[in-house]
C-alpha cells in the first residue's frame, strides 16, 4: 500500500480501533448464544431459571447480570461499559 493512504500514516489507526472493537462485539455476540443455549439446558432439566451478563470484562459482567433479572440476559458491547457504569 502507499504510504499516505494507509491509516497508520496520520498517526492514528482509527480503522484498526474500529475493526478491534467490532471483532470484540462479535465475540460477544457468540458469547451470548452459547450463553443463551446454557440458560435454556439448565432450565430443561432444572426447571430453575437463570439471569446472565455478558462483557469483555468480569466486574461489568456481574453488574449487566442484575439488569434484567429473573429471566433474561444482558449484552454489554464494548463500547457500552462507561454507560452502564453511569446507570449505578
Amino acid at each position: 500500500q502507499h504510504r499516505r493512504f494507509h491509516p497508520s500514516a496520520t498517526g492514528s489507526n482509527v480503522y484498526g480501533e474500529i475493526h478491534m472493537e467490532l471483532e470484540e462485539d462479535l465475540q460477544l455476540a457468540a458469547g451470548a448464544q452459547v450463553c443463551a443455549a446454557a440458560r435454556r439446558a439448565v432450565k430443561e432439566e432444572t426447571g430453575y431459571t437463570l439471569s446472565a451478563g455478558i462483557s469483555h470484562n468480569k466486574m461489568l459482567a456481574k453488574l449487566a447480570s442484575a439488569q434484567n433479572k429473573p429471566n433474561k440476559q444482558t449484552i454489554v458491547p464494548t463500547a457500552g461499559g462507561a454507560a452502564l457504569m453511569e446507570k449505578l
